[in-house]
């Protein structure tokens, strides 16, 4: 078969595999009539069931093919068709990305990233490669492993993911491609170009022969994405019960572009029938810019007129009411004055560039019984991360109004006079800004030396490998936090100034036009600062402007940085072996291997405590902490023997049955293994209310450079029928068990401080660190999956066929503590990322110069956080009319208690309908058409932690996209 044209579909084998050449050979004359031609799509499905068929372990195959037939714009939306693996489109729990972000392997994000069996890294504060950075174009295929084998590089409690580039000699002599798409969102309403192009040619000369292939692609992407969202249900006294009152709400548009630049190339000597040299540079560079706008009009003192027109739930959730307003607790159920609302305009920029420059070769004997193979890997990796918002004030100031959540949208209802105050630039000052920037630099030098033996042909032992590896891999990072500043808000010395009064260009109106396609109606029509402004992000000029002048621009403090150093030496052994004769007649083969890791990873860092002035509420005596820092390091070393046995019965020509047991590991990410700390604190009154704040929260902040890897013993038995070309059925049962498993926790405790005047003490924080559970996670479910053509029916219908798999997946997750609207701590979420139950169904199309596939991939409900911003904090419940300046946290109060709270976030099911057709009148060339959610999905997000269940927290719309390609081969 021909290579694939640069613009790459894959064709993904979902359990099975077509019959071997010589099995077809073997068939009855009759069924000659069940032959079809087969088009350059099927035959690269066919093609990938052999691959996964011919395996020694357990894995899915993905391969390219001539033409896009479905609308994937990455390698992670391409991986979203295999069974047991799930994708998600959340950028944290509170931002929805359309492209797919996220992969997760029977559940688990702990999925290793390799290209061409080797380890790939980026500098993302992560553990390993961003699936979205990768240019699907340049790949000729990927691996899906499900179980492992002793020769794959340690990593992936989950599984590995391998990306297979092209090579020269894949070409018979010269080859040429090029492709070009054009690809428009009907919400954004923006047409965004792609293309790719390669060339590649061989050579036989008198030193050998030689390959050379240069492939490039260069893809952009654009999407708007608009929410609403409902703030956390506070428990709040209505007249004489107890209710959940929503503190608010918010909504926003964004908009979001990415460019994605790929560059790939290889170079093949064949020295003699003995020797083999490759050279490959792989680089990707991907950029994004999100800018948008956000409304939130939020306050934790919100409650409704107990004789008002309400409807609440059976827990007594708000599901509607038309007199929502901000309560007094001196007297409560009375309202208690207007309240003001914010909002934003921000940009935020993102920037990666990861480089591989990897060497190879295989030097084998004349008889062909041994070989040995080595290659030497280095990998550089940048990212850098800017983010800039405008904070104004915006008068939806209000006694009260409506809120209607019956529906299937949230509605928002606001006084006329509101609205009036809307549209007057005067009534709006320039409130605060924000400012956040990274600037990550990893990389990596790797070196390994495999040798095969081959024992015999025909015995039972057939072969023996061995072999080692050595890499070193450091990564620095610098993270700013997200340093708001005031600007002049009256409080701070500075007056403040309105929108009619600023600079001009510096606010907009029609922030929101045609928000959420008209389906969710606006509570009014505000005036933003315009994403001008915060495109400059001019953060010395802002402030000088409008007022709080600044002594320094956006730069690191010497406690934003941490280093990480990661050396891994591994050695291992594998036996392969194989009985013709068979048990009971049935032939079987497989592996067994053992693998030993020796990790060392160090880590240094900072510990800053903020410089704070407060009162202690009890002694009424006021404290300064001392504002300083200290230099922080740590590390461990991890010994670790990884077995594995892969064993597989034919049972017939036709059948397999697989059985799998072997052990992996996962590093925690580089985020996480941080030698940084931080204590400050959030006072009940701002320094301006007139007095020395008071605590209401002490926070410390702690990564942990001495966390365990996660292991993972997976047991996986698969049974597997190809019952013809194109037709394949299996079914795989699998079990994991994960020690060390990762558990984010937030706890009080007392924690020693240093006062600036050089005393110490201690103070009660809420502290949040990570740290190994002494009790194991639990991962177990079932995949199946079919495919079968319509062979059987004459003429074009032969090109029909349908594919499904399915996906269950039940989890025991000892850690990820959460605490209730009542403050209450639970331990029974399930293991982040993963849903029960997800599936695909694709009714396909495949004959003569047609191909098409009409394609729905969905999964069920899955956590996101139980520590989000948004959802966590804390609040006052007040349960009777309470004397200004109570401070509800202390045991003395018995009119209000003070409550914290780190709700758990989840993403609601959803489903995305795709579509993609492909047509070929000539070998040379092909055209596509593919639209990408053609249903216009609405994707949710929901509060846990309640009593009556689950309460909305997010909706979400986005674009369908619609694609164009032409392709041409030379």
């Amino acid at each position: 078969m021909t290579a694939s044209l640069l613009t790459v579909a894959m064709a993904v084998s979902t359990g099975a595999n077509a019959q071997s050449q010589a099995a077809q050979a073997t068939q009855p004359a009759d069924r000659k009539l069940e032959e079809v031609v087969v088009t350059g799509r099927r035959q690269a499905i066919q093609d990938a069931d052999e691959r996964k068929r011919n395996s020694e372990s357990i894995i899915d195959s993905v391969l390219a093919d001539d033409a896009g037939k479905l609308p994937d714009n990455s390698i992670t939306e391409v991986l979203q068709r295999v069974p047991g693996v799930t994708i998600s489109r959340w950028g944290g729990p509170e931002h929805f990305i359309a492209e797919g972000n996220g992969v997760q392997v029977r559940g688990l994000s702990g999925v290793a990233a390799r290209v061409n069996g080797r380890e790939v890294i980026s500098a993302n504060g992560g553990h390993g490669l961003s699936w979205s950075d990768v240019t699907p174009e340049l790949m000729a295929g990927l691996d899906v492993y499900k179980s492992s084998t002793a020769d794959l590089i340690e990593g992936g409690t989950a599984g590995q993911i391998d990306l297979r580039t092209k090579m020269p000699f894949d070409y018979d002599g010269f080859a040429a491609q090029i492709s070009a798409n054009g690809e428009y969102g009907d919400f954004r309403e923006t047409t965004s170009p792609s293309a790719s192009a390669l060339v590649a040619n061989t050579w036989d000369t008198g030193i050998g022969r030689i390959g050379v292939l240069l492939d490039v692609a260069y893809g952009e992407y654009a999407s708007r994405s608009d929410f609403a969202a409902i703030e956390p249900y506070y428990r709040q006294r209505v007249g004489t019960e107890d209710r959940y009152i929503p503190g608010g709400f918010t909504y926003g548009s964004l908009e979001f572009e990415r460019t994605r630049k790929g560059a790939y190339a290889a170079l093949q000597w064949q020295v003699n029938d003995n020797l083999l040299i490759e050279q490959t540079y792989w680089n990707s560079r991907y950029e994004q810019e999100n800018v948008g706008h956000g409304v939130f009009v939020t306050s934790k003192l919100l409650s409704v007129d107990p004789n008002g027109n309400n409807v609440f739930d059976a827990a007594g959730g708000l599901i509607k009411s038309d007199s929502v307003y901000l309560y007094d607790p001196v007297n409560l159920g009375t309202p208690g004055g207007t309240f003001g609302a914010s909002g934003n305009a921000g940009i935020g920029h993102r920037e990666s560039d990861t480089r591989d420059v990897s060497t190879a070769f295989k030097l084998s004997s004349d008889s062909g019984r041994w070989a040995l193979r080595g290659a030497f890997q280095a990998v550089d990796s940048t990212a850098m991360v800017f983010g800039y918002d405008v904070f104004p004030t915006i008068p939806f100031a209000t006694s009260g109004f409506g809120m209607d959540l019956s529906g299937e949208f949230p509605v928002i209802s606001m006084p006329p006079a509101t609205q009036a105050n809307l549209q007057d630039p005067s009534q709006y000052t320039y409130m605060a800004t924000m400012d956040h920037i990274e600037d990550n630099d990893a990389e990596m030098r790797a070196g390994n030396l495999d040798f095969d033996f081959t024992i015999s042909e025909d015995g039972f032992f057939r072969s023996v490998q061995v072999g080692a590896r050595h890499a070193d891999r450091t990564e620095v990072d610098q993270t700013s936090g997200y340093n708001w500043a005031a600007l002049g808000v009256g409080w701070n010395g500075y007056d403040p100034v309105s929108f009619a009064e600023g600079r001009p260009g510096d606010y907009q109106a029609g922030a929101f036009d045609n928000f959420f396609r008209g389906k969710v109606p606006l509570p009014g029509n505000v005036l933003m600062p315009s994403l001008e402004m915060a495109r400059r992000a001019d953060l010395l000029g802002d402030h000088e402007r409008y007022g709080n002048p600044l002594e320094h621009g956006i730069e690191y403090q010497p406690w934003e940085r941490a280093e990480i150093d990661v050396t891994n030496t591994a050695a291992f052994g594998l036996l392969r072996f194989a009985d013709d004769t068979g048990l009971f007649g049935i032939p079987y083969k497989g592996n067994f291997g053992v693998r030993y890791v020796r990790i060392e990873t160090e880590s240094q860092g900072f510990y800053h405590q903020f410089g704070r002035t407060f009162m202690d509420p009890q002694t009424n005596v006021s404290h300064t902490l001392a504002d300083f820092g200290v230099e922080l390091s740590g590390g461990r070393t991890t010994k670790k023997w990884l077995p594995n046995i892969n064993l597989q019965f034919s049972p017939t020509p036709e059948t397999k049955l697989r059985f799998a047991y072997n052990e992996t590991l996962d590093l925690p990410s580089v985020r996480d293994l941080r030698a940084n700390g931080s204590l400050d604190v959030f006072f009940v009154q701002d320094s301006g209310g007139g007095g020395t704040p008071i605590p209401k929260e002490w926070v410390v902040n702690f990564g942990n450079p001495e966390l365990k890897p996660i292991i993972a013993e997976n047991f996986d038995v698969s049974a597997e029928w190809y019952a013809k070309p194109g037709t394949t059925l299996h079914l795989d049962l699998f079990h994991k068990e994960l020690e060390n498993w990762l558990v984010y926790s937030n706890t009080t405790q007392p924690f020693p401080v240093v006062f600036a005047d050089g005393t110490t003490g201690m103070l009660p924080v809420n502290f949040n660190g990570i740290d190994n559970s002494s009790r194991a996670a639990t991962v177990k479910g079932a995949e199946i999956g079919v495919r079968t053509y319509l062979d059987m029916l004459p003429g074009a219908f032969a090109g029909i066929g349908v594919e499904a798999n399915y996906t269950y997946i039940d989890s025991r997750n000892p850690g990820d503590v959460y605490y209730d609207i009542n403050g209450q701590p639970h331990n029974d979420a399930p293991v982040q990322g993963l849903s029960k139950n997800s599936y695909n169904v694709a009714l396909l199309y495949d004959y003569g110069i047609w191909s098409a596939r009409l394609a729905y991939n969905w999964r069920s409900e899955f956590l996101l956080s139980v520590n989000a911003n948004g959802s966590n904090g804390d609040y006052n419940y007040f349960s009777a009319s309470t004397p200004t300046g109570t401070n509800c946290a202390l045991p003395s109060s018995t009119t209000c208690d003070f409550i914290d709270i780190a709700l758990p976030v989840y993403s609601d099911s959803y489903g995305q309908l795709d579509f993609g057709v492909t047509v070929r009148p000539s070998d040379r060339w092909y055209a596509s058409f593919q639209v990408a959610n053609l249903t216009d999905t609405i994707v949710q997000s929901q509060f846990g932690g309640y009593p009556g269940g689950k309460y909305n927290r997010n909706w979400f719309t986005t674009d369908r996209q619609f694609n164009l390609g032409l392709g041409y081969k030379f």
